[in-house]
């Protein structure tokens, strides 16, 4: 009885159902270069561990596959699981390089001004002739899993409904300025922006730089730093921080017989460390889910800047010019260290209740008016002094306040970030393997070794926190770029890291065992330092 109701419920129980396997577009792309390969498609599905009819059904889809891989390039084409859209695809890397623009100018974005966008840059693609029947609605669904793909965590719901986190984060400054005693001059905040310093309306050449900017909400401190582009941006705000706020902060605060503690307010940005701390100030960071226009910054600080440099760069414009010089001339030879000289001529003339008004959202204040207008207005006079055709104070205002970029521009943008990333590519492909010696990989190991000793020696000496952290940070940018040169070598050499007993000669012509002991000490040292095996 109890076999034959075994044998029931096994017959009454439903079959176990096969699990369906995913290829990726690497795979398939396998496969399709097999099949022109002449490789029967029989051979290819035992090799691969997939029915036959998959296999030819995938070699009717080789000019989609092709496609796909020639656009997401090989590193995609490994993560992806399947072909997708490519005008999709195309269009949510656009709708990035929007998104990334937006979020550096801090202009806000929600949910519904995201998805119209999409639905401009998907048309505009496919009016550049990526042609496909699928429709795209930019759907609540899509734009959720687009948000959760790619952590969008500051984009807001709704444009005019306030996110109850904004609503907390005011009135707990509010309290901090409260229970801190904090007067305006006290309180300061930092924001790296982009400069144009060679712009102006009617004038094709176009350039900029990268500055930190530094003001207090009385608007009598001003300082700014001009930032190396290539420079790690972390390491930038910490240097700057040590170098060049605290000094002048206490200098400004001893110069006014204030106390010295004060309060800074910094943007939710990725280069600000979130764990700065200073016995002397109290960093705020503005939540990620907040609207940015919050920050001073965004409300009229940087607008009156560029209006002051503006006003500043056509008198000198038009000086130039009376000399003799045509105004052509006078523009190409404009340098980067003459723009840093108004600049700082600038810095002056900024008005302070200006300044002070920009802060009006973080301190719930009465609004008051900019003066920016009548700055305009000297602008649009001094280019018709200068003869340049259509110039007019609505370009005026346009070039000082932050714009969002046009479906054109962003398709550009992005046009220019593939071509270089083809470029390196190209570059990398190109570069020819010359003969190493392996000797290099021992005395690479010794570096790497003192870099770790050196990091272990300043955290355990070290007092100052925060040139602790920017010493160790630079230490683990080094031997990352170290540990990346050693898996270079070891691939080159032909060694493989986990190999004992390996047999190399020096300089010297004296064999010298790479003992595993060592590399495993190196290792650790790495590990200590927040790296891999391959130094990445």
């Amino acid at each position: 009885m109890e076999g034959e109701a075994e044998s029931t419920s096994s017959r009454n129980s439903p079959p176990a159902t096969k699990r369906r396997r995913i290829m990726p577009l690497s795979e398939k792309f396998t496969i399709v270069n097999r099949l022109a390969a002449g490789e029967g498609s029989s051979r290819i599905a035992r090799d691969h561990d997939v029915a036959e009819s998959a296999v030819r059904r995938i070699g009717k889809q080789q000019a989609t596959i092709r496609a796909a891989v020639a656009t997401l390039g090989e590193e995609g084409a490994e993560a992806a699981l399947r072909q997708r859209n490519l005008r999709l695809y195309k269009m949510e890397s656009c709708l990035l390089v929007w998104l990334e623009d937006m979020r550096a100018k801090r202009l806000p974005v929600w949910c519904s001004k995201i998805c119209s966008k999409a639905v401009q840059i998907y048309e505009a693609i496919g009016e550049l002739g990526y042609e496909d029947s699928t429709e795209f609605l930019a759907s609540f669904g899509w734009f959720t899993r687009f948000r959760k793909k790619y952590g969008l965590a500051e984009v807001r719901p709704h444009a005019d409904r306030v996110p109850p986190i904004e609503v907390e984060f005011l009135a707990s400054v509010k309290n901090m300025i409260r229970d801190g005693g904090f007067s305006r001059e006290q309180i300061f905040m930092a924001e790296r922006t982009t400069f144009w310093w060679k712009r102006f309306p009617g004038l094709a050449e176009q350039e900029s730089v990268s500055l930190m900017l530094c003001c207090n909400a009385s608007g009598d401190f001003v300082t700014y730093q001009r930032l190396e582009e290539e420079d790690d941006k972390t390491v930038q705000f910490l240097t700057w921080f040590i170098e060049q706020f605290v000094p002048h902060k206490t200098t400004y605060l001893q110069v006014n017989e204030l106390a010295k503690d004060s309060m800074l307010v910094l943007a939710s940005d990725e280069s600000y460390p979130q764990d700065l701390y200073e016995d002397s100030i109290k960093i705020v960071y503005l939540p990620p889910e907040c609207n940015s226009s919050l920050l001073p910054a965004v409300q009229g600080i940087l607008q009156h800047l560029n209006a002051v440099y503006l006003k500043n760069l056509s008198e000198y414009l038009i000086a130039e010019v009376n000399t003799g010089m045509p105004l052509r001339v006078v523009w190409h030879r404009f340098t980067l260290d003459q723009a840093m000289q108004l600049l700082s001529k600038c810095i002056a003339q900024l008005h302070k209740s200006t300044l002070a008004i920009a802060w009006i959202k973080l301190f719930q204040d009465i609004p008051g008016r900019f003066c920016n207008e009548m700055i305009l207005r000297q602008i649009t006079a001094n280019a018709a002094t200068l003869k340049i055709n259509n110039n007019s104070i609505n370009l005026a205002r346009k070039l000082i306040t932050p714009a969002e970029l046009t479906t054109e521009e962003v398709s550009e943008l992005f046009h220019k970030q593939q071509m270089e990333r083809i470029r390196l590519e190209g570059l990398r492909t190109e570069v020819k393997q010359e003969p190493v010696d392996p000797t290099l990989i021992s005395e690479l190991d010794r570096h790497l070794a003192a870099l770790a000793e050196a990091r272990a020696f300043f955290m355990a000496h070290d007092r100052n926190g925060l040139r602790q952290k920017l010493i160790t940070k630079r230490l683990e940018q080094v031997c990352g770029w170290a540990g990346e040169m050693r898996s270079e070598l070891v691939e080159q050499v032909g060694e493989r890291s986990e190999e004992t007993g390996a047999t190399v000669v020096d300089g010297n012509g004296v064999e010298v065992v790479a003992s595993c002991e060592l590399y495993e000490e190196i290792t650790i040292k790495e590990e200590t330092l927040g790296l891999d095996s391959e130094g990445e």
